[in-house]
């Protein structure tokens, strides 16, 4: 789930517009029952249509599963087919970042990619790549196993513990996201930036809005030019909507500025706890 600024979407970039730089924000209290939100979205580029997608939270007590799914749409649909599907599994525990056990990511297009792990304790256990990273190509920063350590996979990625009393206070917004996406490892840096108004299919409220830089620190190819773009890029943000009966912020509107025009994320329909 890597972030690409191609004009013509693969599958897995379809899912990393939506999800990898848009977080949802999840905690059930103690004992609560099962609480599920799913988030359908439309994905703009210059304001043209070219993905629909859906995201899939699910909270039972201290754990938690991800689903996503994307697929080419609009005019992005006469170039390709694409579409792929993610599942992250895991625990929120302490601290501001969820501990994962499991990930998988299969994507279908002009190439099939899949990417599965194992974590444990924030460590990469097991790791199945395909196809496989080319260890003979010099133009990437190399991984180390150190690099495989204190990290979380894109999806939950997704999933951010409000520790505090107002999940639309800044602190929501003010972390570092250690993420490792079967290729590259990066963090996703982020900070409060504004409140704002959402209106969702005539639910309406507060949101909170988080701006985010991305850091690569190792698999990248560092001079490419993709990959400066997004390493200078100050236009990410999202925009965070709570959800009634849990602590739990999903994403109503994100964006991305990319070399062929902003990338929109924006909900269409958000099925919650009423």
């Amino acid at each position: 789930m890597t972030l690409s600024l191609s004009a013509r979407p693969k599958a897995s970039h379809l899912l990393a517009v939506p999800f990898l730089a848009v977080p949802l924000a999840g905690l059930a209290p103690a004992g609560a029952a099962e609480i599920s939100t799913t988030a359908k979205y439309e994905v703009t580029i210059a304001g043209v249509q070219v993905a629909t997608a859906t995201a899939t939270l699910v909270l039972d007590g201290d754990k938690y599963k991800v689903t996503a799914a994307a697929q080419a749409a609009g005019i992005a649909k006469i170039a390709t087919t694409a579409r792929g599907t993610a599942i992250a599994l895991g625990q929120i525990g302490e601290g501001e970042i969820a501990h994962p056990t499991g990930y998988t990511i299969t994507s279908k297009g002009k190439r099939d990619e899949a990417v599965r792990m194992a974590l444990a304790g924030g460590i990469i256990r097991t790791l199945d790549v395909q196809p496989p990273v080319d260890k003979e190509d010099t133009e990437r920063v190399k991984l180390t196993e150190q690099h495989l350590r204190g990290v979380i996979d894109p999806l939950s990625a997704t999933v951010f513990p409000v520790t505090g009393a107002d999940p639309l206070a800044p602190q929501t917004c003010n972390r570092t996201v250690p993420v490792f996406d079967g290729r590259v490892r990066f963090d996703l840096v982020m900070s409060f930036k504004r409140t704002e108004n959402f209106d969702v299919g005539g639910v309406k409220g507060k949101a909170i809005v988080c701006s985010i830089q991305y850091r690569p620190i190792a698999g990248h190819r560092p001079e490419r030019r993709e990959t400066k773009f997004m390493m200078e890029n100050r236009d990410i943000e999202v925009s965070l909507m709570p959800v009634n009966g849990a602590r739990v912020l999903v994403p109503w509107r994100a964006s991305i500025k990319t070399m062929v025009g902003t990338a929109v994320l924006r909900a269409v329909s958000i099925q919650a706890p009423q």
